[in-house]
């Protein structure tokens, strides 16, 4: 998947879409969870980060999975099952 590092991801209908998912508000309750995304962010390229933690981390693949349904892009497959 490749994203124009000038455009957002995502768009402010699509922010709110999330910020009101009970499944995505449910899984932000794991410290574990916070803890991935947090040293994604921190990471010095944060996009090789996410690809690997998407690769290594089936309840982080899970939850963008779950992410990315709740925003109505679903068009890549199952993440969780590409690990």
């Amino acid at each position: 998947m490749q994203f124009d590092e000038d455009t957002s991801a995502v768009t402010d209908a699509q922010l709110e879409q999330l910020r009101t998912s009970s499944n995505v508000t449910r899984a932000l309750h794991s410290s574990e969870l916070r803890d991935i995304i947090t040293a994604i962010d921190a990471a010095p390229d944060r996009r090789t980060a996410l690809e690997k933690m998407l690769h290594e981390n089936l309840e982080f693949a899970q939850f963008v999975d779950e992410m990315m349904g709740s925003v109505g892009f679903k068009d890549t497959g199952d993440l969780a099952g590409h690990r």
